[in-house]
């Protein structure tokens, strides 16, 4: 049991409370360099507000499977407060395969976590009680890792492009707080809200982010686009919005040096300019040579509800 299926908050599950008992979860401090270019973050929730909240790619002595194996994990959640059907849906760690690895028709109820082990054992049971079990494993380097929903062409909705950061041993990656900002903790939380930890002070390698709207917000009128971008070793940082999250489709915003930590409004967007839909906004972390780290977010413009 031990949190690998679904697992909905308004059940306090009696395996959880055995699995967390021993030790109060807690974030860590990790000494280390920001991301290089190569360990960017491209950060999407979206359709139906499912986003990967949490993983762990270097697992010893933490959650195990069926099997009695620590595999790698990922934790999914649906923010919203309806369900989201996941059949069709993919995980991938290969950027040009959407489709390396298909959800089974499962649906993920309102406000609730689902852990998909990355074991290589390729499992898609539709019982919902029986784990889940991706055909790929997780780096523990880093590596890209993508969630796409089930249109075609496959959109991605959330994860890390190029690739995710190095993880240690036991220790997880995860949002945290109502902005979603990525943080480690040194002792995962599958199946449990990351913000409800006991937490002390953390200086993350994902050293960019956009805080303000909040991941899959619905805005209108003139809204301010916060967040930060604190590299140092960059020269530069872009704030472009995706139409319809389309590369493609870019708008360039507003662009800056980094003399200094930024953190704070980056830029006024007056929405009234675009159409209403489903958008992005895309922070890039420039270097003089070319390479980035990124930061994306999806959110609504929903202007003629307000007319």
């Amino acid at each position: 049991m031990k949190g690998w299926r679904l697992v909905v908050h308004s059940c306090v599950a009696l395996a959880i409370a055995l699995v967390f008992a021993l030790a109060r979860p807690h974030l860590v401090l990790l000494a280390g360099n920001a991301p290089s270019a190569t360990s960017s973050s491209a950060v999407q929730p979206a359709t139906g507000s499912v986003m990967i909240n949490e993983l762990v790619a270097n697992n010893r002595t933490g959650l195990k499977d069926e099997d009695g194996a620590t595999s790698d994990w990922i934790e999914l959640y649906n923010s919203s407060a309806s369900p989201v059907n996941l059949a069709g849906w993919s995980l991938t760690d290969a950027r040009y395969q959407p489709r390396r690895w298909v959800l089974p028709d499962i649906t993920l109820a309102a406000r609730s976590y689902l852990i998909v082990f990355a074991s290589g054992k390729n499992q898609r049971p539709t019982d919902m009680v029986a784990p889940l079990h991706t055909n790929f494993k997780l780096s523990a380097e880093g590596e890209h890792l993508a969630l796409y929903n089930a249109s075609e062409p496959p959109q991605m909705i959330d994860g890390f492009s190029p690739r995710f950061p190095k993880l240690p041993a036991d220790v997880s990656l995860g949002r945290s707080g109502r902005a979603g900002e990525w943080r480690y903790f040194s002792q995962p939380t599958p199946g449990e809200a990351n913000d409800e930890v006991a937490t002390i002070q953390l200086q993350s390698e994902l050293r960019l982010a956009i805080t303000a709207p909040r991941q899959g917000e619905v805005v209108s009128g003139l809204v301010k686009v916060k967040g930060y971008s604190d590299t140092r070793a960059f020269q530069k940082w872009q704030l472009d919005l995706l139409l319809d999250a389309d590369s493609a489709q870019a708008v360039f915003l507003t662009h800056d040096t980094i003399s200094a930590p930024v953190r704070t409004e980056l830029y006024k967007l007056d929405t009234t300019r675009f159409p209403d839909g489903d958008h992005a906004l895309r922070l890039r972390a420039v270097r003089s040579d070319g390479n980035y780290d990124e930061y994306m977010l999806m959110f609504t413009i929903a202007n003629s509800a307000t007319r």
